[in-house]
């Protein structure tokens, strides 16, 4: 029933969007995208205003200065629109495939780049991840094939090898996709999986279809899913950005302690545009105060 409500709230966002207008003068409105369909469609196509949306939980005097945490290549967002009007802090992170944690800092931001060259984003699917791949490590001293045990390189050639044939059956282009994104999890190379997650925060969780999958952050081998149940929970699209700073993302940032109440407190965009810390994270006490 929770997931139900989840989605109904969701899809009620959605109709209402054509009512509603950003309190803010930096974000671009969705002119084209009145109706859920039309919106869906700009969201995948990254051809409406690149206005993201991104939290996450970290202990607290933990530094936040950029996207994501010092050293990663990537990071994920997703858009802000899909998340007006506001919803609380523990359904709003079942989404983006995170879990509220309540012991922990909330860090809300919402980032309105102004440029799409810097932080190069784009909708997070397999045939877009093995293109950035190569971007992102072109400049590395890197050969194919790869030498033994070095994960990067090999992920490097993997990317390269990636072929996005056509077919005139969807799942035959797919699997074809599938099958590459899945040797990167390869039970006997786990140095892949664990390069993924710390430099691009991909993990078992990640389809490659572009959605994000509701509910996948407790996903394990002793606690697994079904095909079924990840398209049943791919609801948002997610983006992967370059790691930059704040500043250069044109970021509005919140930093919000524990207190009693929070995972219920209500998570508003327009609310962290007009509080937030303008390239720096400004630290409130309670949401909506």
């Amino acid at each position: 029933m929770e997931r139900q409500n989840g989605t109904l709230r969701l899809a009620a966002s959605l109709g209402l969007l054509a009512l509603a207008t950003l309190s803010c003068t930096s974000a671009r409105t969705h002119s084209k995208a009145t109706i859920p369909a039309a919106l869906t469609a700009s969201s995948r196509n990254l051809t409406f205003s690149a206005d993201f949306m991104r939290i996450s939980f970290v202990a607290p005097q933990t530094e936040v200065a950029s996207l994501g945490r010092p050293g990663a290549l990537r990071v994920f967002v997703t858009a802000t629109v899909f998340f007006q009007p506001a919803m609380p802090v523990s359904e709003m992170a079942t989404y983006p495939g995170l879990t509220d944690q309540p012991a922990q800092d909330l860090i809300a931001m919402r980032c309105v780049a102004p440029r799409q060259v810097v932080v190069d984003a784009f909708l997070a699917t397999w045939p877009n991840v093995f293109a950035a791949l190569q971007r992102d490590l072109a400049g590395k001293d890197l050969s194919c094939p790869s030498p033994a045990d070095a994960a990067e390189n090999e992920i490097y050639c993997i990317a390269r090898q990636f072929d996005d044939r056509q077919s005139g059956v969807v799942v035959t282009t797919l699997a074809g996709m599938i099958n590459a994104g899945n040797t990167l999890f390869d039970a006997g190379h786990p140095e892949r999986a664990a390069w993924l997650s710390r430099y691009y925060g991909i993990f078992p969780a990640f389809s490659g279809l572009g959605f994000s999958v509701k509910d996948s952050y407790y996903l394990t081998p002793r606690n697994p899913t079904t095909a079924a149940q990840v398209l049943q929970n791919s609801v948002i699209p997610e983006y992967l950005l370059r790691n930059v700073s704040l500043a250069d993302a044109s970021c509005h940032c919140l930093r919000v302690p524990p207190y009693e109440g929070r995972s219920q407190a209500a998570i508003d965009p327009d609310f962290i545009w007009k509080k937030g810390g303008v390239g720096s994270c400004t630290s409130i006490s309670r949401l909506g105060k």
